[in-house]
């Protein structure tokens, strides 16, 4: 290591050493002067994750600090930094820190920020999204769009620089994070959980929808990209478990999407002709299941039968007046707007504070802000509606790319079948959500651009950038 790494990585340290100080101390002093102490005690054990997590990601491997980041991600609202919105956001500017001092500073490396098709078109949408704010009603919320699109290029660039190992691991990390928080919602006082006989199953604050499309991406991983790796049968045994735990979860989400999503992934599941083995291990989960039925029947059938009923009376919400029909209306508030603004849209992040003036209806009210309308719920229609035709066309062309690289993927390589499925949960998720700034959308693009560059290093070809 030469003199010049050595000072950067002092500096990097004593930086880190304040900041975790300052940031313990504050919290203490908050829960000492009484101050909301049941806030106070949850912001305190974070000051302590915090702080290791500086240390491992900045002095250790920022891969580590990736991998907390990807176990976190269904709890990402059940930390929440009051006006500063969700923890990892904060845990994503930390790992950047981490990346830089690694890759520029302590450990250098030759690479080249552009080196990959998918990161230069995603550059190219989020300039582009910046430049939306020139004639948007609130520029304000353009420049908070532009803020989290740099952000997901941030979680896009440290997946795809990571070793090809590291891939798996994250994402092992993301479904042991979905199992611990479907579980530890059930636990949690005042949770949304089962036992509270909510209406809706959620986990962190999340919303359900959302959280559907989570676990099914989590699923769709474990059963494809995992699975085919797992060389013990007790490994295989656990896995199967933990993923009809996250099955059971997203049904009673209720999320209408997100069941079809489940469809079809099952679907796929059980058409693979060459994972046939898989289904011994189904039917042990099937008498396991029917054992505990036996001995909790009655439980087990009241909250089912509570559930199934709900879930039922959300479909048939489609053929009636209610918040399904509501949707109908913003698609409709939309389509008006994109008629109107055609090529430029009317702002990145605009939409839900402009959209009453493009409807004769009343429509809905944000469930966070009763003063702004909802967004698109659609990602095709978000996008062209806030960006324009301009920025649907760069990200079109994004996905082409990824969707291009994903199934020559797919044919050889376990992570990137999976990867291609989670493709195919995002687009049906985005039919009736608005998931085209979501973290999990661009990890996933991360992965696929990472394999891509595997691959080509594999079969000789030259990349700009070297994996570890």
């Amino acid at each position: 290591m030469t003199l010049k790494a050595k000072n950067h990585r002092l500096i990097i340290l004593i930086l880190v050493f304040l900041l975790g100080l300052v940031f313990i101390a504050a919290t203490l002093l908050i829960f000492i002067l009484d101050i909301n102490i049941e806030q106070s005690l949850i912001i305190t054990i974070a000051s302590i994750i915090v702080a290791i997590f500086l240390f491992f990601i900045v002095f250790k491997q920022f891969q580590i600090g990736f991998a907390i980041l990807m176990f976190m991600l269904p709890f990402e609202e059940l930390l929440g930094i009051d006006g500063g919105g969700s923890f990892t956001r904060y845990l994503i500017i930390v790992n950047l820190i981490g990346m830089l001092s690694q890759k520029v500073f302590v450990r250098p490396n030759k690479i080249k920020f552009y080196s990959n098709r998918i990161l230069q078109v995603f550059l190219i949408l989020i300039i582009w999204t910046f430049t939306t704010s020139f004639w948007s009603t609130y520029p304000e919320r353009s420049f908070v769009i532009t803020t989290t699109s740099i952000g997901n290029l941030i979680l896009l660039y440290s997946v795809f620089i990571s070793n090809i190992k590291w891939l798996s691991i994250y994402w092992i990390s993301m479904i042991l994070g979905s199992f611990v928080a479907v579980n530890l919602t059930l636990l949690l006082p005042g949770s949304q959980g089962l036992e509270n006989d909510v209406t809706r199953f959620t986990t962190g604050g999340q919303d359900p929808n959302d959280l559907a499309g989570l676990l099914l991406i989590a699923m769709g991983t474990g059963m494809y990209g995992i699975y085919p790796k797992i060389q013990s049968k007790i490994g295989k045994i656990l896995l199967i478990l933990i993923l009809c735990c996250l099955l059971v979860a997203v049904v009673f989400t209720q999320s209408r999407t997100g069941l079809i999503a489940l469809l079809m992934l099952l679907l796929i599941r059980f058409s693979d002709s060459k994972q046939k083995n898989v289904y011994g291990y189904y039917v042990l989960f099937g008498i396991v299941v029917s054992l505990i039925y036996v001995f909790a029947g009655d439980t087990i059938s009241n909250i089912v039968s509570n559930y199934a009923s709900q879930i039922f009376a959300r479909f048939n919400e489609l053929d009636e007046n209610t918040l399904a029909q509501a949707r109908v209306n913003v698609w409709e508030a939309t389509i008006e707007a994109i008629k109107q603004n055609f090529f430029l849209g009317v702002g990145a992040g605009n939409m839900p504070y402009v959209i009453d003036n493009y409807s004769n209806e009343i429509l809905p009210r944000s469930s966070y802000d009763p003063n702004q309308g909802l967004v698109a719920h659609n990602i095709i229609l978000g996008i062209w509606g806030e960006t324009g035709l301009i920025g649907l066309i760069i990200f079109l062309l994004m996905f082409f790319i990824t969707f291009k690289q994903a199934f020559v993927l797919a044919k050889d390589h376990y992570l990137g079948k999976s990867m291609l499925i989670a493709l195919f949960v995002v687009c049906i998720m985005g039919m009736s959500l608005s998931w085209e700034n979501k973290k999990i959308v661009y990890i996933i693009l991360g992965t696929i651009s990472a394999l891509w560059r595997y691959r080509n290093n594999s079969l000789g070809h030259s990349t700009n950038v070297k994996i570890n």
